[in-house]
């Protein structure tokens, strides 16, 4: 696993405007990878974050996105943010000894504008927290 972290890095961390992200989840039906991991894992996963003292920075943040095929509108604080997002590369790891696997996703992210042709897709309401170290947000 770490090999594949450390590829995945080398390779796409100097693009500009790129996302690297890795989920929890597994592959379920029809091998879609699936990131719902219930509020039992989630909440125990948050409770050894939340005890780590090492982080520069918590950030707690609410979002309203709404998205049009890969299109993104996001409002959070008074702001509009609108993304065209395109994946790069993706990438499932079973994880060992754990009822999950890891997906390293890769994709950029470039300012783009809604046309009134776009149909919405899919609203989502987040309410996340963001854990700061150094450069690095989780």
């Amino acid at each position: 696993m770490y090999d594949d972290i450390l590829e995945v890095f080398d390779k796409y961390r100097h693009l500009s405007n790129v996302e690297i992200e890795f989920r929890f989840g597994w592959k379920g039906t029809f091998n879609m990878f699936s990131s719902d991991i219930s509020e039992y894992f989630y909440s125990n996963i948050k409770k050894q974050l939340d005890s780590c003292l090492s982080w520069n920075k918590i950030i707690k943040s609410h979002s309203i996105d709404s998205h049009y095929s890969n299109i993104r509108k996001t409002v959070y604080n008074n702001r509009e943010l609108i993304i065209k997002k395109t994946i790069i590369y993706s990438k499932t790891i079973p994880l060992v000894n754990s009822p999950f696997d890891l997906r390293i996703s890769v994709a950029t992210e470039i300012p783009a504008t809604l046309d009134n042709s776009l149909t919405l897709t899919r609203h989502v309401c987040k309410n996340r927290t963001s854990y700061i170290y150094k450069m690095w947000s989780y």
